[in-house]
C-alpha cells in the first residue's frame, strides 16, 4: 500500500470514528454496540485542523467553531492549542461540557515483522479461548471484521481487534488481561492484526489515550508513525 500524508490518516480516522449524515455531521458511533457521540471532535498536527460536529449542534454554533479553527495559528503535533478552550467556552453556552478525551493517533501502512509468540483469528468457533481471561470480548465475537488474540497456555490473553471500520481503514482496539501484561502480548496481537488489515487494502490506525503510556509504547514499538492528536467535547 502506498504512504499516505499524516494528515490524510486524520480524515480517515475521524471518517471510521463515527457515522455522518448528508452535512457531514456525526450522526453515531461507528461500531456494533454504540456509544456517546461527542458535541466536537477535533484532530491537529503540525498542518493544520480537521474537526467535525454532532448534527443536533446549532448551524451558527458550527460556523463560529469553524471559523476559529480556520484562523487559528498552525498548532504543535501534540500541544493542546489555546483554540481547543476557546472552542469548550462556545460549547459551553449551550450546555456544560461534561467529558474531554484526548489523546494521539498513529496508522501504518506498511507491515510489520509478527512476532513468535502464537496468534489465531477469533471466530465462534474458537470464541472459547476468550472465556479464562478475556471473557468481556465474548459478545464482540461476530461483530469484528478482524479479531486477532495471543494465545498463551490454551488461553487468549491479548487481543486486538478492528473496532472502527470503513472501507479505507480500520481502528485498533486492544487489551491484554491483567494477568499477563508487561510481556509483550499485547504488541504481538497488534502485529498479526496489522498485517491482516492491510491484506485487506485498507490502513491501520492506532489511538489511545495520553494518560496510556503502554498503549503509547506498543505503536511506537512497532513504529507507527505519528498522525496527530485529537480532542473530543461531550
Amino acid at each position: 500500500m502506498p504512504d499516505i500524508s499524516a494528515n490524510t490518516a486524520l480524515g480517515l480516522h475521524l471518517d471510521a470514528l463515527y457515522a455522518y449524515d448528508q452535512r457531514e455531521r456525526m450522526t453515531a458511533v461507528n461500531q456494533w454496540d454504540g456509544g456517546a457521540v461527542p458535541r466536537v471532535h477535533l484532530a491537529w498536527n503540525e498542518t493544520g485542523f480537521v474537526y467535525r460536529f454532532r448534527d443536533d449542534l446549532p448551524t451558527e454554533t458550527c460556523v463560529e467553531l469553524a471559523a476559529l479553527l480556520n484562523q487559528a495559528p498552525l498548532p504543535s503535533n501534540s500541544v493542546e492549542p489555546s483554540v481547543v478552550n476557546d472552542c469548550k467556552l462556545v460549547v459551553e453556552r449551550l450546555n456544560p461540557v461534561v467529558r474531554v478525551s484526548s489523546g494521539p493517533i498513529y496508522y501504518r501502512t506498511d507491515s510489520v515483522t509478527e512476532a513468535e509468540q502464537e496468534t489465531t483469528i477469533i471466530n465462534k468457533v474458537n470464541a472459547h479461548l476468550l472465556k479464562h481471561e478475556m471473557g468481556d470480548w465474548s459478545v464482540d465475537v461476530g461483530h469484528r471484521l478482524l479479531f486477532i488474540a495471543t494465545v498463551a497456555n490454551g488461553q487468549a490473553v491479548a487481543v486486538c481487534a478492528s473496532s472502527r471500520v470503513t472501507a479505507a481503514a480500520h481502528e485498533a482496539g486492544v487489551e491484554t488481561s491483567l494477568n499477563f501484561r508487561r510481556r509483550g502480548y499485547a504488541s504481538t496481537a497488534v502485529r498479526r492484526w496489522t498485517n491482516e488489515v492491510l491484506k485487506l487494502g485498507a490502513v491501520a490506525l492506532y489511538s489511545t489515550s495520553w494518560s496510556n503510556t503502554a498503549s503509547q509504547a506498543v505503536a511506537q514499538k512497532l513504529e507507527y508513525s505519528y498522525a496527530g492528536a485529537e480532542l473530543s467535547l461531550f
